[in-house]
């Protein structure tokens, strides 16, 4: 079972035998499906027809999906900074304490809680320490860093995990402008989140990839040169400053995957362990891909966990604002100083 179907059938015993705690923490990677797992759990508490998922819905159920329920409370950052502010939690408290409107629960879903301000999370505290009866918050985050330590302390953490690169897929369903193959490429590569899935997706992440390892296994005497362009124009790709970086994150990330595979091939780690893969639709047979292969014969172990930490630091100055090409340049040399040169 998946950690999310292992989640629903807590959720569904502690609804059944009535031990329903007052808040949990839904952990989780980015967008993969906590906004939705926690809708889910709303219908759960608050319907009376015994909706089952992927049945039709009730009235009740209609108006959560749609969010017009007055029992069911999403919020979510509003700021331009994307936080959630104290305006928005502190209508959450002065309604957490009035009549419901069903009678039964109500639900606080807040999400990106992590992104709350110190005095966002201060306001949802003084619920968290006075709880109003058959009242559940959820506070969803991909991380525990930016929570108060007095706002961990009172919820319950339930890690629900990302989403299956099979689930990805299907709720991708057929989309024109892009291969089944890509699309399965973006789900294997999004460590389980849909919204990372799609990024990678439309930015040609696949593509990219491929040609990461096209220029380190060249020979050309410019192949450098080469990679640090390749590197540059995946996060060129942003409308702004904040997605520029997104996506050269999202690069370092592929790229490190890339060395990843290449090491594990090193190492003789099992093929079903790794992102680059040659797959037999007859036999189900699974191998790597020949450039991880190819790659795995121009670095030592040592030099391709030296780049991975290298890679790993860059991801990190990323966000700190550091100049993008000055991080791509110098990654491509790093790279190509650690290169043998024998014929891959």
């Amino acid at each position: 079972k998946t950690r999310r179907e292992v989640a629903r059938e807590f959720f569904e015993n502690s609804i059944r035998h009535g031990r329903l705690l007052h808040a949990y923490i839904l952990l989780g990677p980015e967008g993969s499906g906590k906004v939705a797992f926690s809708l889910e759990l709303a219908k759960m508490l608050l319907c009376e027809s015994g909706c089952k998922p992927g049945a039709a819905a009730c009235a009740v159920c209609k108006r959560i999906e749609s969010g017009n329920h007055p029992d069911v409370w999403l919020i979510t950052p509003t700021s331009a900074s994307g936080r959630v502010l104290i305006s928005d939690t502190r209508e959450m408290r002065r309604q957490a304490y009035m009549a419901r409107f069903s009678g039964r629960y109500r639900v606080f879903i807040v999400d990106r809680a992590d992104r709350m301000s110190e005095a966002a999370q201060n306001q949802v505290l003084k619920v968290l320490e006075e709880p109003p009866p058959n009242t559940i918050i959820l506070l969803l985050t991909a991380g525990l860093a930016g929570l108060l330590e007095t706002v961990l302390s009172r919820c319950a953490v339930i890690r629900l995990g990302g989403m299956s690169p099979e689930a990805i897929r299907s709720e991708m369903g057929s989309r024109g402008d892009y291969t089944a193959g890509d699309i399965a490429w973006a789900a294997r590569f999004s460590r389980g989140s849909y919204s990372r899935a799609d990024r990678l997706l439309r930015a040609g992440a696949g593509e990219f990839n491929d040609l990461v390892a096209g220029a380190v296994l060249s020979d050309a005497a410019d192949a450098d040169m080469a990679l640090a362009d390749i590197l540059r124009g995946f996060s060129a790709s942003g409308e702004n400053t904040q997605e520029r970086r997104v996506l050269a994150a999202e690069g370092f990330g592929v790229t490190a995957i890339l060395f990843r595979d290449a090491l594990a091939v090193k190492l003789d780690i099992n093929a079903s362990n790794l992102y680059n893969v040659n797959a037999s639709g007859d036999t189900g047979t699974v191998t790597p891909a020949g450039s991880v292969c190819r790659l795995s014969r121009l670095f030592t172990a040592e030099d391709i966990l030296d780049l991975l930490l290298i890679i790993a630091d860059m991801q990190r100055r990323v966000s700190q604002n550091l100049n993008i090409d000055l991080l791509c340049d110098c990654l491509a040399q790093e790279v190509f100083s650690r290169r043998m040169n024998v014929m891959p």
